[in-house]
């Protein structure tokens, strides 16, 4: 069997075997416009470039595979933004339900809640500085300081998301 070079110009067994198609597909093939070197007739054979055709047929498998990349990229895109979509009325239906709170009124509690609570517990010192002027049981020094935090701290267990002009 003689071997095959790129780029070496073959007749239409050749090219039937070297890419294993029929004699029907290589018709369909010069019908489609692959290239040739010269077009058969009766009585002459086809003469055919493998590397032409090789080029030809990766070139054609490029294009029949562009449309469809396109369409699924399209459907994914689709997809993605229905996706997107329900996510986002989802999210909207659980504020209203009161399931979740928008962030900037998280933070806008949690500051006046940690304010409140630093506030409280820099006047600790000047709430029980007199009450603990000459006592000297230790048991009971730490009894007053901690029942003054223990105050201060209950800002934490009051804690409200809700805005406080907020009416439903």
């Amino acid at each position: 069997m003689k071997a095959i070079r790129k780029g070496e110009v073959v007749g239409q067994a050749d090219i039937c075997r070297i890419f294993g198609i029929s004699s029907t597909t290589f018709a369909s093939w010069m019908n489609n416009g692959a290239p040739f070197v010269e077009k058969g007739a009766k009585g002459r054979p086809w003469k055919v470039n493998t590397r032409e055709v090789s080029d030809w047929l990766r070139e054609r498998e490029v294009e029949l595979r562009a449309p469809i990349q396109s369409t699924t990229d399209a459907d994914e895109l689709k997809r993605r933004k229905l996706a997107a979509e329900t996510a986002k009325v989802e999210l909207e239906l659980a504020r209203l339900k009161g399931e979740i709170v928008p962030l900037a009124q998280l933070e806008r509690a949690l500051a006046n809640t940690f304010a409140e609570l630093k506030t409280r517990m820099r006047s600790v010192p000047s709430r029980i500085a007199t009450t603990l002027i000459g006592e000297d049981n230790e048991t009971r020094i730490k009894a007053v300081i901690l029942a003054e935090i223990d105050q201060a701290l209950e800002a934490l267990g009051e804690f409200d998301l809700e805005e406080p002009d907020a009416e439903e």
